[in-house]
């Protein structure tokens, strides 16, 4: 399980087959598609929601509250756990 900060707050946040149909569900894109901010915004979400879901826990928060509440800065490091390059995820 990857752990993501935002707005403060530590996420768990999962890749695995039922992030990428989240976010394919909620993008209308494939997952090799990811490039803008609002698709970084979105894959995010669809990897906390997927580790929530594969915890047994109940939503805790919405892609609405994550689009107000992730900061542009915070994209970077973002993008670094749930996307890191040349390592084979």
């Amino acid at each position: 399980m990857k752990q993501i900060t935002i707005n403060g707050k530590q996420f768990n946040a999962t890749v695995n087959i039922r992030a990428v149909s989240i976010y394919e569900e909620i993008s209308g894109k494939d997952i090799t598609n990811v490039s803008s901010i609002l698709d970084i915004t979105k894959y995010a979400y669809a990897c906390i929601r997927a580790a929530e879901m594969k915890e047994g826990k109940a939503q805790e928060i919405s892609l609405d509250w994550l689009m107000d509440n992730v900061e542009v800065s915070e994209l970077e490091a973002i993008v670094t756990v749930l996307m890191p390059e040349g390592k084979g995820e």
